[in-house]
């Protein structure tokens, strides 16, 4: 009986020790993925903030382009309106929001003199 005891013991203890082993590499394992998705997810929160910052930057080249020529064409509007729609996609600030609306107010059309000294409209 005292051998089928410490039979028993032995075999309680060395399940221990394994199960301990085996739930430490779990915790070591899930540890080191965790830290490669942090890792992973400011990478990730980094290119989105480069991206917002190329947006940002090509929304306000082309306000100032098109405010320096005094107008906007439709396909120059139609593109902001595609570069802001990503820039806000990607949780734009109101600094882009604000070149955008500047770019709306600007005319889509050119004004250009006539030869009788007039003023036309051309797309």
């Amino acid at each position: 009986m005292e051998i089928i005891i410490a039979v028993i013991a032995a075999a309680a203890t060395v399940s221990t020790t394994l199960l301990s082993l085996y739930f430490s590499r779990q915790q070591k394992l899930y540890d080191i993925r965790a830290e490669e998705r942090r890792a992973r997810d400011n990478e990730y929160s980094s290119i989105i903030d480069g991206l917002k910052t190329i947006l940002r930057v090509l929304l306000d080249y082309m306000y100032k382009d098109s405010s320096s020529k005094g107008y906007i064409t439709i396909e120059e509007l139609r593109l902001a309106d595609e570069v802001y729609s990503e820039y806000h996609s990607l949780g734009g600030n109101s600094t882009g929001t604000a070149i955008h609306r500047k770019i709306h107010e600007l005319p889509n059309e050119k004004i250009q003199n006539t030869k009788d000294g007039g003023h036309a409209w051309t797309q």
